[in-house]
């Protein structure tokens, strides 16, 4: 399986390792940053499913660690993502190593040409699946946009959040706010705590049992650590979805809590 990036390589592999965790499967990760020889000593010892970035994979491949010949199913995940990257020349190289007989799977929230003309050449007979959700958010979630510079949007972030306590006639409540980097968490005039997630936390994520990964020290300590800054009425910055330490259990932490988690996805998925 091929990832446009290396959070959503974990992302995956995280949901693969839970997913078949009752018949044994060994998913393997493998994403550029990391040590290379621990990922060719885990494809050494038999690995039956490997989800991978497209760099990392065609190094792997470079240097005989990962053999493709006999691959059955292959799956091109976030197509689109990977077009916008540059990435598609690197994926056709890939999959001309992989035998005609296997079974191809594309999935893109858009199907631009360049992509539709990848399936064209390299799924062979293909259905096409369109999924879209009757509602994008639920009913309680209002949405809108405000199109400013890149150096006014932390200002024009506290502006809005004061706006809309303002127009409750409030204190500025709790807000949870997604951006790109660590560098963009600073909320000037505002208390905020932020969390990030780094390689190295990734990497010992991917190393940690399933059952554990869920309620792994690190988690309970964010936990404690969010549930405290909400209570002093600080806001709370999160560095996308993709960087959060097992992105998927973090709601899922929170409901067991008492927490009420509503997910909003640009793109409806979630």
């Amino acid at each position: 399986m091929l990832t446009p990036t290396r959070e959503l390589c974990i992302q995956v592999t995280q949901a693969l390792r839970t997913y078949g965790s009752h018949a044994a499967v060994d998913v393997v990760a493998v994403f550029g940053g990391a040590p290379i020889r621990a990922q060719q000593a885990r494809l050494g010892a038999g690995g039956q499913v490997v989800v991978g970035t497209v760099g990392r994979v065609l190094d792997l491949i470079s240097r005989h660690s990962l053999i493709l010949h006999e691959c059955r199913f292959v799956v091109l995940d976030e197509a689109d993502e990977m077009l916008d990257l540059g990435f598609l020349e690197d994926v056709e190289r890939i999959l001309a190593l992989t035998p005609a007989s296997r079974q191809t799977a594309l999935f893109s929230a858009t199907m631009p040409a360049p992509i539709r003309e990848l399936a064209d050449r390299y799924l062979y007979d293909p259905t096409f699946i369109h999924v879209e959700a009757a509602t994008l958010t639920i009913d309680t979630v209002e949405q809108f946009q405000l199109q400013v510079s890149a150096r006014d949007k932390p200002e024009m972030l506290v502006q809005v959040l004061r706006a809309e306590a303002a127009m409750a006639g409030e204190a500025p409540q709790q807000a949870i706010v997604f951006v790109r980097t660590k560098v963009r968490c600073e909320l000037d005039g505002m208390r905020a705590f932020y969390v990030a997630g780094d390689l190295e936390a990734m990497q010992k994520w991917l190393a940690m049992p399933a059952g554990e990964q869920l309620l792994g020290d690190r988690n309970r300590k964010w936990l404690a650590q969010i549930e405290g800054y909400f209570a002093q009425g600080g806001a709370f910055v999160a560095v996308g979805l993709g960087h959060l330490i097992g992105p998927s259990n973090l709601p899922a932490l929170l409901t067991a809590k008492g927490y009420t988690v509503e997910r909003v996805s640009s793109r409806g998925s979630n």
